[in-house]
């Protein structure tokens, strides 16, 4: 299996709500790191091993509603896998709604995902997380 293709198997079961299946591509020893400050959204920072990604995903889920997740375009070199896409997501605690353009970095190692970089716009991220004024 490619690795683009190990990236949209990845991607299927996050659409579909299948944490437990994609933490199964991980490496043991992933390194899972979110571009963006902790300050502009709760879940930024970097996250090493399996369980600190699941306790990741957990909070994803407690602060988020995603309308739309769409990976769009995936590009291949090496043993890194480029990703660009879009969301369309909900700030529970503040009822925002934005929509962002990401990019994830995947790199593999011997068939698993063994770092995770995304990058997104954290000013328009960061606009989700004021309150909303009365």
């Amino acid at each position: 299996m490619s690795n683009v293709d190990l990236a949209k198997q990845g991607y299927g079961l996050f659409l579909r709500g299948d944490i437990p299946g994609l933490l199964e591509l991980l490496t043991d020893d992933i390194e899972w790191v979110i571009h963006s400050p902790v300050e502009v959204a709760p879940e930024g920072g970097t996250y090493r091993g399996k369980v600190a990604v699941a306790d990741w995903f957990r909070k994803l889920a407690e602060n988020y509603e995603f309308e739309t997740f769409s990976p769009d375009e995936f590009i291949a070199s090496g043993d890194k896998v480029v990703v660009l896409g879009r969301q369309t997501q909900r700030v529970k605690s503040t009822g925002r709604r934005g929509e962002l353009d990401w990019v994830h970095v995947l790199t593999y190692r011997q068939g698993k995902l063994a770092r995770f970089d995304a990058f997104l716009d954290s000013y328009s991220a960061a606009q989700l997380w004021k309150p909303v004024a009365m």
